[in-house]
């Protein structure tokens, strides 16, 4: 590794050149990674206060993980799994033995599993605001018992037509319980943990919700067939409750003041960024103090500031861009699941109760992206800082979206291919096919959350909004109807067009790729950049 490391001479030259184009003054996302001996330094600085959550002990941020991964999994499970027993849940609201009328159309029994992903999305811009008025961790909390809440209320749900309104209805709230973990789940990681970590802990957190969707989805079709759809959730509603719990005991506020300088990796002192820290003498709170249930570095206007950077950064080009093609693997990604089911029952005569096995490629796709994505895009984004003289630009992430976004364009164009001639391929294949959007999908949600926040940290709330919510938004308006785009196109024309759309945003990324860092310092002259101009310029002062 010695001939890997930073010469002095390096960084020497990397630091003047950053403080040439004024990185000092701005949150322009340049960031130098390493230090002279080749170490880590510390992206943002830590603060000296021994209460900083960046300073927490590395056991303590395990442990939140571990909750929040524990959260995200039941809230995706709860919101995705549905899947796998749409044609079980088909055969219950249609049966005429209990209606009065005409039934309900597919398109609307489908809703169960469209509408969430829209008010996910929702969920993420709320919970987020309201983190910044409040605090992460009542906000945390309250989320976690929405969901837990809703689960009773889908499993108990009754009314017209057998309850399938007042099941949607629950499953549209626990969307925006949800969508904590599309947004404020991201915040809290990068809020204790430094840049160059943050890949693998983000990848951890989607592909353990992708694992445990996958596994509850597998099992959900014997389930319901075995003791009834309602149990599905029952089963749901234990897994959210001790989530919920765990949230009570171990996740601790998080919100933290912090200055442009701090977010991008200079140290005023320089006392002490490089390496892990060890927590400084000092007065160092008590655990009470860190569960509390307020936030003294939250408030209205830091709420108010966050929801005009929100408008202003949602027009910046590379932000438009990355969510637009997120999204598109979120849309694709919820089509094939939805109606896959169907057409394992008609197409290759499966039986209903083993629909769930639909699933298990997903899982595989989410074991997989935690190496590959985590692991190996962390290694990536270093072995690039260290080539570029120890200095980080958010466009190295981009060169990890290499191959999820080949190997979901291939998923999605044989997907359609082979699920238009089920009598010619085997069902391994729209299966396999599966596995490879799914996978393109996790490493899809890590990349571009990291990508926004490097590219703005003094905005970073801001990006996890636009990019955790607008994501699942416009995701929910491409899969939305995808019963009828099928019926008129076919799997083959649908998923073609998918691919179409995803293919053109995959060639863009060669201009953010390339010209993203001149993008970037042209935007930090744009007047309406900032919302304020003070040096301060984190989102919690």
């Amino acid at each position: 590794m010695a001939e890997e490391k930073v010469t002095e001479f390096q960084v020497e030259n990397a630091s003047a050149s950053l403080e040439k184009q004024g990185t000092q003054q701005t949150g322009n996302g340049t960031v130098q990674l390493f230090a002279a001996d080749g170490e880590f330094r510390l992206v943002p600085v830590p603060s000296q206060d021994p209460n900083d959550p960046l300073r927490l002990p590395e056991w303590r941020k395990w442990m939140i993980l571990a909750t929040v991964c524990l959260f995200s999994a039941a809230g995706m499970t709860a919101a995705n799994s549905i899947a796998s027993i749409i044609p079980n849940l088909e055969m219950y609201y249609t049966n005429p033995a209990y209606i009065h009328g005409p039934p309900p159309s597919s398109q609307s029994i489908s809703q169960l599993g469209t509408f969430p992903s829209l008010f996910i999305g929702i969920g993420a811009i709320m919970c987020t605001i309201a983190a910044q008025a409040v605090g992460t961790r009542p906000v945390m909390i309250f989320e976690a018992a929405l969901v837990a809440t809703c689960i009773v209320w889908a499993a108990v749900s009754r009314g017209k037509d057998r309850g399938l309104y007042s099941h949607i209805a629950s499953r549209c709230i626990l969307g925006l319980g949800a969508g904590a973990g599309e947004s404020l789940v991201p915040l809290i990681m990068q809020d204790i943990n430094y840049l160059h970590k943050r890949n693998s802990r983000l990848s951890l957190i989607w592909a353990s919700g992708g694992i445990a969707s996958s596994a509850m989805g597998s099992a959900a079709s014997y389930i319901v067939t075995d003791i009834g759809w309602r149990w599905y959730y029952w089963i749901l509603f234990i897994f959210s409750a001790i989530s919920l719990s765990l949230i009570i005991i171990f996740t601790p506020e998080t919100t933290w003041p912090r200055t442009v300088e701090d977010l991008n990796g200079i140290s005023r002192t320089d006392a002490d960024g490089f390496a892990e820290p060890v927590r400084p003498s000092g007065h160092d709170k008590s655990y009470w103090y860190s569960v509390r249930l307020y936030s003294e570095h939250a408030g209205k206007r830091a709420a108010w500031l966050s929801i005009m950077d929100l408008i202003r950064s949602a027009i910046f080009p590379n932000i438009i861009w990355l969510v637009f093609l997120n999204a598109c693997f979120i849309g694709v990604t919820v089509s094939a699941s939805l109606v896959i089911g169907t057409l394992l029952i008609e197409g290759w005569y499966w039986e209903p109760q083993n629909v769930g096995l639909l699933q298990v490629p997903l899982a595989v796709g989410s074991i997989i992206a935690i190496p590959i994505i985590g692991i190996g895009g962390d290694w990536v984004i270093s072995k690039m800082a260290t080539r570029n003289g120890g200095i980080h630009e958010p466009e190295h992430q981009l060169v990890n979206m290499i191959l999820p976004f080949i190997v979901g364009f291939l998923g999605t164009v044989c997907f359609g291919i082979v699920c238009s001639n089920p009598e010619k391929y085997h069902w391994i294949l729209p299966l396999l096919f599966m596995g490879f959007m799914f996978f393109s999908l996790i490493a899809t949600n890590v990349i571009t959350t990291t990508y926004a926040i490097g590219c703005f940290p003094d905005l970073a709330p801001s990006m996890v909004i636009i990019v955790g919510s607008y994501r699942n938004i416009i995701g929910f308006g491409i899969s939305y109807g995808v019963d009828s785009f099928v019926a008129k196109a076919g799997y083959n024309g649908a998923f073609g067009t998918y691919a179409g759309i995803m293919g053109l945003l995959g060639l863009t990324s060669f201009y953010f790729y390339f010209g993203g860092k001149a993008l970037r310092q042209r935007m930090n002259n744009w007047p309406f950049r900032y919302s304020r101009v003070e040096s301060v310029a984190h989102w919690r002062n």
